[in-house]
This record gives structure tokens, C-alpha cells and sequence, in this order.
């Protein structure tokens, strides 16, 4: 790809259901995930319809050049701490390493010190995922957790690290990020 891809929030729709369900139980994805088991067709059905349920939009579909690629959203928001966490996943392996998670990284950021008025977004990952740190730091998150062998995947237990951006720190840095972002090809 020799130019950026145009990265659109879309907000998760009812067509998307199927989708998610297969992105998620990719090895690629579940890999980083917390919870690694292959998704069934009822669990995933009900978390499928609370989501929907949402009053407001907290789920979208990362979209690269009109295509669905991955998932980002906020959850866990708690409007009196003005808090709430975040993840996401770029799915479609073609897409990774592009710049695109990180795109939709500065829109979703947007969205939660805006749209939603947090104070904090909070975010945790595997300890050895390299990328994600790197991306999380790059975007002024704060490592401020270690939590020693708090999970199992493949029997073995893992740390995972816990990030945190408060909003005067994303005013701070939201401008140097978005030129990166522009420097690169994307429009923000």
C-alpha cells in the first residue's frame, strides 16, 4: 500500500454480528485477548445483543478504505469517576502494521475526552505485546500497573500492564500525535 488508508468509525450494526464473531475466534486475535476460547454461537449471541442494547454508540468497526478491518471500543464507563476503559483489534491481518489501529486509537481517544467527557481511559494488555505498549506510550498513556501473573493462556501464567491517559495528558500530546498521524498519510 503505498498511501495511507482512509479510517472510519462506523458504529457496530446488526450485520456486523457474524463478523465479530469470526474475527474474534481468529488465533491471531484471540491471541492478545484475555480470554482465549473459541467463542460459541450463544455466548457470543448474548454479549452480541447487551451491546446493541447500549443507548449510545460504544462499539464500532474500524473501517479501512470502505473495509471492515477490526474493532474499537470504550466499555466499563463509569460517568461519575468520568472513567472508562478501551480496547481493540485489527483483524484483517493485511491491514496490520499500517498505522491503521493507530488512526482509530486518536478517533476513539477523541471521542472518550470529548463525546463522553472522561477524565481517565484506562487500558490493559498482555505484558508481551510489544506493539500495543508501544502504541500506548506513543499516545502519552502511562504505565501504572503491573499485575503479576494475572492470567493463564496456553498454561502458562502471564503479567499484563495497565495504562492509563488522563485527559490534560491527551490535550498535552493530542497534537503531536495527530501531525505524526498526518506526517504518515492519514487524515485525522
Amino acid at each position: 500500500m503505498d498511501r495511507a488508508p482512509k479510517v472510519e468509525l462506523r458504529p457496530l450494526a446488526t450485520e456486523d454480528r457474524d463478523r465479530l464473531r469470526a474475527w474474534r475466534n481468529l488465533p491471531a486475535v484471540r491471541r492478545w485477548m484475555f480470554t482465549d476460547h473459541e467463542i460459541g454461537e450463544a455466548e457470543h449471541a448474548a454479549w452480541f445483543a447487551k451491546t446493541m442494547a447500549e443507548p449510545r454508540p460504544r462499539h464500532w468497526i474500524i473501517v479501512a478504505d470502505g473495509e471492515p478491518v477490526g474493532l474499537i471500543h470504550l466499555y466499563d464507563i463509569d460517568p461519575v469517576a468520568r472513567r472508562g476503559t478501551w480496547g481493540f483489534y485489527v483483524a484483517d491481518e493485511r491491514m496490520r502494521g499500517k498505522g491503521i489501529g493507530a488512526a482509530a486509537h486518536y478517533a476513539v481517544i477523541d471521542k472518550a475526552f470529548g463525546e463522553f467527557d472522561l477524565h481517565k481511559l484506562w487500558s490493559e494488555t498482555v505484558a508481551d505485546n510489544e506493539a500495543v505498549i508501544a502504541l500506548h506510550e506513543t499516545f502519552g498513556f502511562t504505565r501504572e500497573a503491573v499485575f503479576r501473573e494475572h492470567m493463564q493462556k496456553d498454561g502458562r501464567w502471564i503479567n499484563v500492564l495497565g495504562f492509563g491517559l488522563l485527559a490534560g495528558d491527551w490535550a498535552a500530546r493530542r497534537g503531536a500525535v495527530r501531525d505524526q498521524l498526518a506526517a504518515r498519510g492519514f487524515e485525522v
